[in-house]
């Protein structure tokens, strides 16, 4: 198994907190590189090992590397399959809808009606990061854990209306 090459896909889509499916008139959007947001944390094991951190500041490692690694042109292309549409406007707007920051409403069209929309991209632990491959008869095992409704959902209200599954 090439580490370096491994890649994680995901499914997903935003409903309403009681289940039912977003409507036009919902503003809400979703925060940008959603495929590492989605996940606060990452645990890797190999044979029944922790290798890896045990902080919930995935998401962070993930759009900081994101950010400095990238160019603007891998931006508008390559990292638009993690969902990666880059913020501009008025950054402290949470209308997905009407709202000045164009990067957000690029993304609220991924969501809404609760479409379920697809996204794929590199894992952001250390180990993924060797130029190794991964010896047979050596166990991976890798457990997510998700990162709040608030943390990755955009509403302009104070108790968002809206979750995510996947």
């Amino acid at each position: 198994m090439d580490l370096r090459r491994s890649r994680l896909y995901v499914r997903a889509k935003v409903v309403k907190a009681d289940g039912t499916a977003l409507d036009d008139t919902d503003t809400s959007s979703i925060v940008n590189l959603p495929l590492q947001a989605m996940w606060a944390q990452m645990d890797v094991y190999m044979n029944n090992k922790l290798v890896s951190l045990n902080t919930s500041n995935y998401p962070w490692k993930a759009y900081i590397n994101t950010i400095l690694t990238s160019g603007t042109d891998e931006q508008k292309s390559q990292l638009q399959s993690q969902l990666f549409m880059k913020d501009s406007g008025d950054l402290a707007s949470t209308d997905g809808k009407n709202g000045a920051n164009t990067g957000l409403i690029l993304r609220r069209d991924f969501i809404k009606n609760s479409r379920e929309f697809e996204m794929e991209g590199p894992l952001f632990e250390d180990i993924f990061s060797l130029d190794r491959h991964l010896i047979q008869g050596v166990d991976l095992y890798i457990k997510l854990y998700r990162s709040s409704d608030q943390f990755f959902v955009i509403s302009g209200e104070d108790t968002p209306l809206t979750s995510y599954s996947c």
